[in-house]
């Protein structure tokens, strides 16, 4: 009997989805970090190609982080909901709540930019 394969399926989930915010963070294309890392973002991306440890160290360094912040669950996918307008997000909760217009940020306020 062959064993199954273990997988860390949601650990795989966050960091390939930090890989993408980054990415964007960055105004990055996948095509443009193809080409600083040699790798196929998509596939990583995407979950189709497992990563390793070079893969994440690879990564890492075009992202311009540590490897470790490429595997957190609060880090960047937190820090990405928050700039687009997302609130309250948890990785148990499946849908987002939206800032409304009575739900003005605080630092827009302070800025005197009180329309979003």
């Amino acid at each position: 009997m062959k064993k199954s394969k273990r997988k860390a399926v949601e650990l795989i989930s966050k960091t390939n989805l930090n890989i993408k915010l980054r990415r964007e963070q960055l105004g990055l294309n996948q095509a443009e970090l193809d080409k600083i890392t040699g790798l196929r973002t998509y596939k990583y991306e995407s979950g189709e190609q497992e990563m390793t440890l070079t893969t994440i160290a690879i990564f890492s360094q075009a992202l311009q982080l540590k490897p470790h912040e490429l595997l957190m669950d609060d880090g960047l996918s937190k820090q990405m909901n928050e700039n687009l307008g997302f609130t309250n997000f948890n990785s148990e909760q499946t849908t987002p709540t939206i800032k409304g217009e009575n739900n003005i940020d605080e630092s827009l306020k302070q800025k005197g930019q009180n329309n979003i």
